[in-house]
């Protein structure tokens, strides 16, 4: 199956910093700020340490940290530094080493309870992060940074908005001028269903930050959710007006160009945002997708080798490569190894599955495709067209019976879908 890109939903969080330019900025990231940076005008060598830690001079940082740590020897501040290079550097057991010597010699520090959180977090345990981040709040009840920090988390990873509701408002009761609180209680609220509401916290936090699109981004993403193309597109041509290079404005214009069967304007948005950011291979697959619509078929092949170039564990790209190589029967064992690798890459999406299964189909292996097409209707979302290629594999194993059941479901989910209900016709049913 040809798989779509679904844009995620960007959040909020305010970073931290010495300046207060910097600190205005609602600013796109997945895990909370690390604490390090409140301290970025900080004298000495931990102050060094963080500049280096800003600059991804991990070498430096870590010789400023220890140089602080050896001056201080009871403050956690240079530990919680050291693990933060760690954990920049992918060294999980470092981190975690240097943060239980911080946390043992700081129970009652908020500030180690956040580093901690962000341990969890990177480490894909959100539960732990916010058993972390209730501490540090316990300890801090007025922390806003800890309450921004928690709200991001309830909505991005916990997938609970209304748990995210009291913490942004709570930040909100101290500085209603506060633009990433607006903007984070917008996108708990929209994904409370209250689009309404949500909509008035996005303009909020617009005319707070007048410099910052993401507060206009939001609500095009809420528009295109409920369906209103032309809203969506004017409130991203405001976004854009902010800050004309903005990667995500100008993929999801592409996007809706592209979901409304535009795909040389799709192209175009794609193109101007592979131009800002050119390491990204995001644009570079979304210009895939485009030049795919556009049956440009050696172009997108180009652009989703391209994708994986700058990002190899893209793993729509592997699919949608396997997909145009089975159609165009060209290279069957390259195209079964790219499925395989976005089945592996990508575990839980059905339509990976799918296009793995069919492609096994086609090289007769069918045991393995019945086993694979089984698994992919059993995930989300559940299509008519990974009904039907199971009924085709059942049908070929000589298994009737299941075959009917599995168009019969196809019908039910797509009434109009035409493949499954010839077969059902060919089959008297």
């Amino acid at each position: 199956m040809l798989a779509r890109f679904e844009s995620a939903v960007l959040l909020g969080l305010v970073l931290a910093s010495a300046g207060a330019a910097r600190a205005e900025l609602i600013h796109p990231v997945e895990t909370p700020a690390s604490p390090v940076a409140e301290h970025a005008a900080a004298p000495g060598p931990y102050g060094r340490g963080v500049q280096a830690l800003e600059r991804k001079d991990f070498d430096s940082a870590q010789r400023a940290f220890a140089e602080a740590a050896k001056m201080d020897p009871r403050s956690a501040e240079p530990l919680i530094g050291l693990a933060e290079v760690a954990l920049q550097r992918r060294q999980a057991k470092e981190a975690r080493e240097w943060l239980d010597k911080a946390l043992k010699l700081a129970p009652k520090s908020a500030q180690v309870h956040v580093a901690l959180a962000r341990y969890h977090l990177v480490d894909g345990k959100p539960a732990k992060a916010e058993a972390e981040l209730k501490s540090a709040l316990a300890l801090e009840p007025g922390n806003v940074r800890v309450q921004m920090a928690l709200g991001d988390l309830y909505v991005n990873e916990l997938k609970s908005p209304i748990q995210a509701l009291e913490h942004y408002r709570a930040v909100i009761a101290r500085d209603a001028r506060n633009g990433a609180a607006h903007y984070g209680l917008g996108m708990a609220l929209a994904g409370t269903g209250k689009a309404a509401l949500a909509e008035e916290e996005f303009r909020t936090a617009a005319g707070i930050s007048p410099k910052n699109p993401l507060p206009l981004l939001a609500p095009g993403r809420l528009y295109s959710g409920q369906g209103q193309a032309d809203k969506a597109l004017a409130a991203l041509a405001d976004a854009l007006a902010r800050q004309p290079g903005f990667v995500a404005a100008l993929t999801d214009r592409g996007d809706l160009f592209l979901d409304r069967g535009d795909a040389a304007p799709a192209l175009k948005e794609y193109r101007l945002a592979a131009r800002s950011a050119p390491k990204s291979g995001l644009p570079q697959l979304k210009i895939g997708m485009a030049l795919h619509a556009l049956a440009r078929l050696d172009e997108a092949e180009a652009a989703y080798r391209g994708a994986i170039a700058l990002d190899p564990r893209m793993a729509l790209a592997y699919n949608n490569l396997a997909w145009m190589y089975f159609e165009r029967g060209k290279d069957p064992a390259q195209a079964l190894a790219w499925a395989r690798k976005a089945v592996e890459l990508a575990p839980l999406a059905a339509a990976f599955h799918d296009t793995l299964g069919w492609i096994l189909r086609g090289q007769g292996e069918l045991a393995e495709a019945e086993k694979v097409l089984v698994a992919a209707v059993k995930m989300k979302p559940e299509t008519a067209e990974t009904w039907h290629h199971l009924g085709v594999v059942h049908l070929e194993r000589k298994d009737e019976l299941k075959a009917i059941a599995a168009f019969r479901r196809a019908v039910a989910i797509r009434k109009d879908y035409a493949p499954a209900r010839d077969a059902l016709a060919k089959l008297g049913r």
